[in-house]
């Protein structure tokens, strides 16, 4: 479905939340200069009756500055009355320039070819109107020094989006997270630029920015008839494709996709995007694979994971389809939850079915279209595992039955059909040792470069 983003410019830009003025004492320079802010911005959101936003500055509000000359370096000013006190070399002149930066950040001491300002990946707001956090938007003013007052012009480094959701699907839905996503990065870092017209230039790191919501105490953020929750993010001024925003709830996720964004315009700075969850794409919920804890879980129709038991977690990897050889090794992410179902994932996959004769298992790819062979004896201390067509997966000389115990030490045991061969009873494991690491059956003298394996299940 494509999206088309309703985008509603304000005049200027409100923020919200100042900052609180740090105890550090602020470096002492020769010559002290007043720097007026023009216009009157600020680091709060002051919305009128007609929902136009502007910017001022709180008193307490703390700014970087630095000249332009040699061996300058960042410090630290209050503003007070739209103003601040910068100390700067008394060596600078009309042939010279100022530069300050909201937020500090890190800069103090930093030089303007050091300095850097960010975007943040995700931040934590309340879903009200007033709940942007001023310091997430990055400002940048430059002027040349003169004999008496310097007026400096601040303008935004990017640009605020604010996204206003509403119309829930339930009653008491709850609203949790924002995220934008777009085909080109939006999070990263501002730099001092002296070649730009703008003075200032973007490197992107990422394509997703995310405002999490959690309400204020005694409130919660619900999404019910005639309610409007807020949800801000601060991206370079610019034009975007592949524009995908996710909304998520504690009852359900909504995706707003291939939709495109134009927030180019330097003289606006907020915008305004309106997010009916009715006209929305609503997602499946999320399923995740679970260790298993006995062997009782193991079903015909399940799928499964074959995941070491510590971190960090490796899986078999999958050969391409033609590849017969033995398998290899996968970095899977195990959070509280699981190891999350997705496209990745599910290539390393595997159906388990039972052996009613004997009861042990076998363990079926449907990705690669093959089958788990082990051979009946090895010239090492670990035999490899091999991936077999349906035609001879059972072919003498090897087995492809195991037996599955979660409970025991050795989650997965090679049943060997011939008695007392060297590899019976082998158990499979992750098998570690300098550079080689891979998945294979172990016996007892593989010691501690044999690592014990779990069982994964794909729940509901």
């Amino acid at each position: 479905m494509k999206s088309t983003y309703k985008l509603l410019p304000a005049a200027m830009l409100s923020l919200a939340a100042c900052s609180t003025p740090a105890d550090d004492d602020i470096q002492p320079a020769t010559r002290t200069v007043t720097v007026n802010l023009v216009p009157q911005t600020r680091t709060t959101i002051g919305y009128e009756g007609s929902d136009v936003s502007h910017l001022e500055w709180c008193d307490g509000d703390n700014i970087a500055y630095a000249t332009d000359i040699a061996g300058d370096t960042f410090r630290k000013a209050i503003v007070s009355a739209n103003a601040f006190k910068a100390e700067i070399p008394s060596n600078a002149t009309s042939d010279n320039t100022i530069v300050a930066l909201w937020p500090v950040a890190e800069n103090v001491g930093k030089t303007l070819a050091e300095a850097t300002v960010s975007l943040a990946a995700e931040s934590t707001q309340t879903g009200e109107k007033s709940g942007f956090d001023g310091s997430l938007l990055p400002m940048y003013a430059r002027a040349e020094i003169v004999d008496g007052n310097i007026d400096a012009e601040y303008c935004t480094m990017a640009s605020v989006v604010r996204f206003a959701v509403k119309n829930g699907s339930q009653p008491g839905e709850v609203l949790k997270s924002v995220t934008l996503a777009t085909d080109q990065n939006i999070v990263g870092s501002f730099h001092v630029d002296p070649t730009s017209d703008k003075g200032f230039a973007f490197s992107g790191e990422s394509n997703s920015v995310t405002a999490n919501i959690t309400a204020p105490e005694g409130k919660i953020a619900t999404l019910d008839e005639g309610e409007t929750r807020y949800a801000y993010a601060v991206v370079p001024k610019g034009s975007y494709t592949g524009v995908t925003v996710t909304v998520r709830t504690d009852l359900d996720t909504y995706v707003f996709p291939d939709g495109a964004m134009d927030l180019s315009r330097e003289d606006r700075a907020l915008w305004r995007v309106e997010l009916d969850l009715t006209a929305s794409t609503q997602l499946p919920p999320e399923q995740y694979f679970t260790r298993i804890s006995s062997a009782d879980e193991i079903t015909d129709d399940g799928t499964y994971l074959i995941v070491t038991a510590e971190a960090p977690y490796y899986t078999p990897g999958a050969p391409s389809k033609s590849d017969i050889s033995y398998l290899t090794h996968e970095p899977v992410t195990v959070t509280d939850k699981g190891i999350l179902k997705d496209e990745s994932t599910l290539i390393f996959a595997w159906n388990i079915h039972k052996d009613p004769a004997t009861g042990a298992y076998e363990f079926y790819s449907p990705y690669n279209e093959k089958y788990i062979r082990v051979p009946n004896s090895s010239s090492r201390n670990y035999a490899h595992i091999y991936l077999r067509p349906e035609s001879t997966y059972k072919d003498p000389g090897g087995d492809y039955l195991f037996n599955i115990d979660p409970g025991s030490g050795t989650t997965i045991a090679h049943r060997n059909t011939q008695e007392n061969t060297e590899m019976s009873g082998a158990g499979l494991k992750f098998y570690s040792s300098g550079s080689t690491k891979m998945f294979c059956v172990c016996r007892t003298v593989c010691g501690d470069a044999a690592h014990d394996v779990d069982i994964y299940k794909l729940r509901d």
